[in-house]
């Protein structure tokens, strides 16, 4: 028996009949059915044409705002609930690094999807990097070519993005982007 590192209950890995007969190895997650179970996937014929945020089929609002820019993608793949909130603060604040394996596979699906030509983590800055040991995206993106192609210019944040609020955010905002 393992402990889900989300929650800390232990957990009994118990094999599908398909995982059985499927003779292939079975994947070991560190995170329990239920957290597992408790990231709510964000359905594409209800999500931003764009960006992939909870919205109503269209462009959402930042979308909109974005036309005309150089070409960038991101895409959400979760909404932003309590779970996921709590897994990005032991990720990102507690530095359970750990915690980068779990959503590594979509990531790299979907990077892989939008065919690009370039992958740029997006960078932290040194102070930061100092605190945490590592960049939480740079951790996500570890299965991918990636290009350091951006460079932050401060040495210390004035204030945490964490701490910033969209003026077009709602509570159920996606977060996970990839």
């Amino acid at each position: 028996m393992t402990e889900c590192i989300l929650c800390h209950r232990d957990q009994l890995r118990q094999p599908t009949l398909w995982q059985l007969l499927n003779f292939r190895p079975l994947e070991n997650s560190p995170l329990c059915q239920t957290c597992l179970n408790g990231f709510e996937a964000i359905p594409t014929d209800q999500s931003c044409t764009g960006c992939g945020r909870l919205w109503p089929n269209q462009l959402c609002s930042d979308c909109v705002r974005w036309q005309g820019l150089p070409e960038f993608k991101n895409r959400a793949l979760y909404q932003y609930n309590d779970l996921l909130k709590q897994f990005m603060s032991q990720y990102k604040f507690y530095g359970d690094y750990r915690l980068r394996a779990v959503f590594q596979a979509q990531f790299c699906q979907a990077v892989s999807q939008v065919n690009a030509d370039l992958v740029i983590p997006i960078p932290i800055n040194q102070a930061t990097e100092r605190q945490r040991g590592f960049n939480q995206v740079a951790g996500f993106l570890e299965q991918l070519k990636t290009t350091d192609g951006l460079k932050t210019l401060e040495r210390d944040k004035r204030q945490p993005q964490s701490a910033k609020k969209s003026p077009t955010a709602s509570a159920d905002e996606t977060a996970i982007y990839a």
